[in-house]
């Protein structure tokens, strides 16, 4: 609904390529942008089947982003928790993850 909208803008999942390293160098992560893949043209469905992804997201582990569920649906989801000097005493950054694996190589 209108509610969600605003909580997926703050909640933006980040979608990031594997970073491998080959005989010509390594190559740049891609970031998933907007609300849809159609906002980053750059990553495909061919292309995450290929290389893999990191999916990335805050909020709870249970309710990804829109434009993730169907990517972490049936996949572990993980947590990594941070604390830093400039957080309140106490408080923590959180971050949900899940791994698309890459499809294996012939």
């Amino acid at each position: 609904g209108a509610g969600d909208q605003g909580a997926l803008a703050d909640r933006r999942g980040l979608l990031l390529g594997p970073g491998h390293h080959h005989a010509d160098g390594p190559t740049k992560p891609s970031v998933l942008t907007g609300r849809s893949l159609a906002d980053s043209p750059w990553i495909t469905p061919t292309r995450l089947a290929r290389e893999g992804a990191l999916l990335v997201w805050d909020g709870s582990p249970n309710n990804p982003p829109r434009i993730l569920a169907s990517l972490v649906q049936g996949r572990e989801i993980r947590q990594e928790r941070f604390t830093a000097e400039r957080l309140p005493k106490g408080r923590e950054i959180v971050i949900n993850y899940a791994i698309l694996w890459p499809a294996p190589i012939d």
